[in-house]
């Protein structure tokens, strides 16, 4: 719901915006990050897990992931090693959505050499935050091994356009 959040808005204001969503029929659960069960909005007096349990009936779902385990559980969706085509595409309406895409950078390289160990840039990753807790929800982390990363035959997710953007998004990441 990032696409749906905005500054200064209220979770009952967000939740009322996703209940006239057109596609609000379509959900048969929440998914948040961590923060969702630790902040606790004055206005609102509950946390926001709170508020969506008693605004909606879905208890989201949570759990700290490490930033490494959501790009490696994205990436898998971005291409399939087997066939090098997207498991998941993006409408373009999901305007946020592709525009982080887009603004995803790295921490600037030491000499020219970005070091495993850095870490992504912690801005332009509300949207991309919440489709790694979604897809790890739903598919789990990715077993990174000796040969690659295994990604048993896992489904496309969405079937609408904007595909065009994300793989140019991937190869200027090198994806």
């Amino acid at each position: 719901f990032d696409e749906v959040y905005s500054l200064g808005a209220t979770n009952d204001s967000v939740i009322e915006a996703c209940k006239r969503a057109d596609w609000w029929p379509d959900v048969t659960g929440v998914v948040m990050d961590v923060a969702g069960l630790q902040h606790r909005h004055e206005s609102e007096g509950s946390t926001s897990v709170e508020t969506w349990r008693e605004r909606t009936g879905f208890y989201p779902r949570s759990r700290r992931i490490h930033v490494i385990d959501q790009i490696n559980r994205v990436r898998t969706f971005l291409v399939n090693p087997e066939n090098h085509r997207p498991r998941i595409v993006f409408s373009p309406r999901c305007v946020n959505t592709l525009d982080e895409f887009k603004a995803y950078r790295y921490r600037l390289p030491r000499n020219g050499i970005r070091p495993i160990s850095d870490l992504p840039e912690k801005k332009h990753d509300h949207a991309l935050n919440s489709l790694a807790y979604g897809l790890v929800d739903r598919y789990g982390l990715v077993d990174n091994n000796l040969t690659g990363i295994n990604t048993p035959s896992l489904p496309v997710v969405a079937a609408s356009g904007g595909a065009a953007a994300v793989q140019a998004h991937k190869r200027a990441m090198g994806w």
